[in-house]
């Protein structure tokens, strides 16, 4: 069949298929058995949580297996629901259409098209969502024959197949990406990343002279016989890591022995405008500093105490059980402060920040944070005291710059690997839209 043949006809979605909204189910109607509710965050795949309802509610409300679902607030979405039978809330629409008009496998790939046109008419500014009327009353063109329907929707359903291959591939080389990140850490915090440099570089410090020396330091610089005696309890402590499975040349060595102090931040609460940034746990992101999404303050005393100097590390200490002990480093030259669920680390000259900020983002360090945490009902907990605790896997400062070195020439590979996949997903996208506006306008039946 040639394109010219094919007759199309301009409908409203409102007269190809009803739209039945689900029931706005509270929580207290929550159960943890009976049948489940479907929310947009188990269509997305955003949760794995399920919340149930063991309550006989109006049949409309009901979905089964094969049924079509689009979610029309917050995320804008079609889905063929998979699942065993459930109860719909609200947001998502179950559709049933007019099968005199148009298939229903037809209309899942005609209400893709009409969910992408439709985005830039959302409303909201936080959860944003469609009218049902400007939902309804836009226009769309389907082929009158249904056979004409089926014969594109075969198309679309292979072309379809091949997206999802193509993506399967991109999202596996994406995580494979992020467990790349962290195979850099682990290599760089055990000494396996630097194994050569060792060899070229024999004559390194031992890391209990270098100790020692921070602790001469110290006891010399303290004022009081009671500070004096504090200093010589940290510097008797014994680790509790095992050296075993470090170079001979590294020992781990406890924060406390590390660095000059470990400082909780502002309490006081700060605004949407003023001279300095105050940064929060939501601003350490991937190591590093985010500048989005800031608070501010424009009290002079705050800023003296807790101004940050470059190559500061901070540490959250509050946070969720998953995220409580996230950890980036400040190398801005724009004055900011911190807010008191963080922690700033003040390390001496022995100890590289950078490399510090590298370890606790590592795995070996995460793992220890998740023994030592203190959870409450919705948080976690890692006090200062806990923090300096912490033992690093330590080496002479010239070998820390070494690995920082190689750890952000690794770490540029990576991000270069993590763009060339962002770009493929773009162009796979590109794609399918293309494909669908060549299906709509007949491009595609031959």
């Amino acid at each position: 069949m040639e394109t010219e043949d094919i007759k199309w006809k301009q409908y409203k979605l409102g007269d190809i298929a009803e739209y039945q909204n689900g029931r706005a189910f509270k929580k207290s109607e929550w159960k943890k058995y009976g049948l489940p509710i479907i929310r947009i965050q188990n269509l997305t795949g955003s949760t794995k949580i399920v919340n149930y309802a063991d309550n006989n509610y109006d049949d409309k409300f009901s979905v089964k297996e094969g049924d079509l679902l689009l979610s029309w607030s917050a995320t804008l979405g079609v889905y063929n629901w998979i699942g065993k039978d459930a109860w719909l809330n609200q947001h998502i629409f179950k559709v049933n259409p007019n099968e005199n008009i148009v298939t229903k496998d037809f209309c899942f790939y005609i209400l893709q098209k009409a969910i992408k046109e439709l985005s830039s008419k959302t409303h909201g500014t936080g959860m944003v969502h469609i009218t049902k009327k400007i939902f309804e009353d836009h226009l769309i063109s389907l082929p009158e024959k249904i056979s004409d329907q089926i014969k594109l929707t075969k198309k679309l359903d292979d072309i379809g197949e091949y997206k999802s291959s193509v993506s399967g591939t991109l999202i596996s080389s994406s995580i494979k990406a992020s467990f790349f990140r962290q195979a850099i850490l682990h290599a760089a915090v055990t000494g396996k990343l630097t194994k050569d440099w060792r060899i070229k570089n024999p004559k390194s410090t031992p890391v209990q002279e270098i100790i020692n020396k921070i602790k001469t330091k110290r006891l010399d610089e303290a004022k009081t016989a009671s500070k004096r005696k504090g200093i010589e309890r940290i510097y008797a402590e014994d680790e509790n890591n095992s050296n075993s499975d470090l170079p001979e040349e590294w020992e781990f060595v406890s924060l406390a022995k590390l660095c000059k102090s470990f400082d909780y931040g502002t309490s006081k609460k700060s605004s949407k405008t003023g001279k300095i940034p105050v940064l929060r746990m939501g601003n350490l992101q991937e190591g590093s500093i985010n500048w989005e999404n800031l608070v501010y303050t424009s009290d002079k005393p705050e800023v003296e105490k807790y101004k940050l100097q470059p190559n500061t590390v901070l540490f959250n200490r509050t946070n969720s059980p998953e995220l409580v002990g996230k950890t980036s480093i400040y190398k801005s030259t724009r004055d900011a402060i911190f807010a008191g669920y963080l922690i700033r680390i003040v390390n001496y000259p022995e100890l590289d920040p950078d490399y510090l900020n590298y370890y606790l983002n590592s795995s070996h360090a995460k793992s220890y944070f998740r023994d030592i945490k203190t959870d409450g009902v919705s948080q976690s907990n890692i006090n200062a005291q806990k923090l300096s605790k912490v033992g690093i896997p330590y080496c002479s400062i010239q070998e820390q710059k070494e690995i920082v070195k190689r750890v952000e020439k690794l770490f540029a590979l990576q991000e270069d690997i993590l763009k060339k996949i962002g770009d493929a997903e773009v162009k796979s996208e590109q794609l399918t839209q293309s494909v669908l506006n060549k299906a709509f306008s007949g491009g595609l039946v031959n």
